[in-house]
């Protein structure tokens, strides 16, 4: 009878919520989580956003089928990859069991218990009580508020897979939120495909501003990030309410593609270059210290030198404190793979290069304005030269850190700090007098 189950998660932070949900799931019914060494089933929640992804996601299955030669019985394989491509796939692969569908939907799960049920008399038992798994440091956790985009971004495959825009409940939200908290998450990033957008669905109006409110109200929850906003859902609401409420990090992460409004409009983004430099300045006028993280493509289908200089000559005028970049993937399904318009290999990667090279100057001279100044940083590691921590300018797993050397303070604790240093993306400090 099978007892002991592990998961392997590769690609974003939405899986990743994802897993933790399924992981917590399997909890609930009395089995076991386990390493993948140990595990007789093992799950490997998939990424296919982009052709690296698949890539990855494909490796890793087959390496994890290695396992099957010891205590593996089964192998199931969830998420993008296998909403993508199960059925083209399935026949390459046959070391997995079973392909299941993308996101924490609870059918998705009642599909997997089912085939294992009926395949290997898979027995549950209800379990009353379970310690809360995190997938990510004790300190920190994500908080899906979403599922799914209404968006049709002619680059991005994701509304194919994941389907229309699905609100999560407040009332689940703010259970799920106290439940992280009471296992000791004292920060929670909100991630969906566009957190603004959250309600249009269930609500019928945007209420990220509301859910906002009701998270504050947890006592022991300090920080709250708001990740993934597209641009034309952010409205005077919601910013009023990230300046008003002091546990909200002051941090956007608004990914913006390109600033051409030609290959804006091939993008099927907001096109019009004048509202998003407006949208930029509203948005540092109306929070104080607030940090802007964005993304851009280098080398989308049709972009031309002129379209790649008024990018560049763009991130200078406004001088992202974060900013990543992707070279862009031609992926079939997409509109955007039918442009006959395609950027050679090499161009898109002297274009990512240059962008980047850009940046790193953008964001050393960004830092360097911080010294001398005191932060609040979150601490995240205890290593043997000293303490790593994040300030609320910092989102986890993409940005910078803050080093305090010869400073030893367990991870998950928030302590104030004075910058003495910086690099190109992180910080040096030593604890404020």
């Amino acid at each position: 009878m099978l007892n002991k189950f592990s998961m392997i998660t590769l690609g974003c932070s939405k899986n990743l919520a994802d897993s933790q949900k399924i992981l917590n799931l399997i909890q609930m019914n009395g089995l076991t989580i386990t390493s993948p060494e140990d595990a007789e089933v093992i799950l490997v929640n998939t990424c296919a956003f982009i052709k690296e992804a698949k890539k990855e996601s494909i490796e890793a299955i087959l390496k994890i089928a290695q396992y099957k030669k010891n205590k593996c019985k089964a192998l199931v394989v969830l998420g993008c990859l296998s909403q993508r491509y199960a059925g083209t796939i399935q026949k390459e692969i046959p070391e997995v069991d079973f392909w299941a569908g993308c996101g924490d939907k609870k059918e998705n799960f009642e599909n997997i218990l089912n085939y294992l049920k009926f395949n290997f008399k898979l027995k549950l038992k209800e379990k009353t009580y379970f310690k809360e798994i995190l997938l990510t440091p004790q300190h920190w956790a994500y908080l899906k508020i979403a599922e799914g985009c209404n968006y049709t971004c002619s680059f991005c495959i994701i509304p194919k897979l994941r389907g229309k825009y699905r609100s999560i409940p407040k009332d689940k939200l703010i259970n799920e939120a106290k439940r992280l908290v009471a296992s000791g998450v004292k920060e929670i990033n909100l991630v969906a495909q566009d957190t603004a957008s959250y309600g249009i669905d269930l609500y019928h109006r945007r209420a990220l501003n509301e859910l906002l409110n009701n998270l504050c109200k947890i006592k022991e929850l300090r920080w709250i990030r708001i990740l993934y906003i597209y641009p034309s859902s952010i409205n005077d609401e919601l910013l009023e309410t990230i300046n008003k409420q002091e546990k909200i990090c002051k941090y956007l992460d608004m990914p913006l593609q390109h600033i051409s409004s030609k290959i804006l409009t091939k993008m099927r983004r907001l096109s019009e270059p004048l509202k998003i430099k407006k949208l930029i300045d509203k948005i540092r006028r109306k929070i104080k210290e607030v940090v802007l993280r964005t993304t851009f493509i280098a080398g989308f289908p049709g972009e031309n030198d002129l379209d790649f200089k008024l990018m560049l000559n763009f991130i200078e005028e406004t001088k992202f404190e974060h900013l990543g970049a992707f070279i862009y993937s031609n992926e079939e399904g997409t509109e955007a793979f039918n442009i006959k318009e395609q950027i050679p290999e090499k161009i898109k990667k002297d274009r990512y290069k240059k962008l980047m090279e850009l940046q790193q100057r953008i964001s050393y001279q960004v830092n360097s304005s911080l010294i001398n100044k005191e932060l609040e940083i979150l601490t995240e590691e205890n290593l043997k030269q000293g303490t790593l921590g994040r300030t609320y300018r910092d989102a986890p797993e993409v940005d910078g850190l803050v080093y305090l050397p010869n400073c030893h303070i367990p991870p998950g604790n928030f302590v104030r700090v004075k910058i003495i240093k910086s690099k190109i993306y992180d910080l040096i400090g030593r604890l404020a007098a």
